[in-house]
């Protein structure tokens, strides 16, 4: 596992977000997942991803509804 460390996800039991270094946008939904990852991979906290979705002006939908 050259340049991973390891990682668990969802810890708080809620869905975070992994952005890997090359720009691939997971979604982990499977509370307390252990995963290597990258160096340089970012996961976002539920509060974190809405944050950058309202930095960026993207709307969010809830049950296809958007919340704006």
């Amino acid at each position: 596992m050259i340049n991973k460390e390891i990682a668990i996800i969802s810890d708080g039991g809620k869905n975070e977000w992994i952005w890997m270094p090359e720009g691939t946008l997971i979604v982990m939904d499977q509370p307390y997942f252990l995963s290597p990852l990258p160096k340089g991979t970012k996961v976002l906290s539920p509060n974190g991803a809405k944050e950058l979705l309202a930095q960026n002006k993207i709307p969010t939908y809830k049950c296809n509804v958007t919340d704006k």
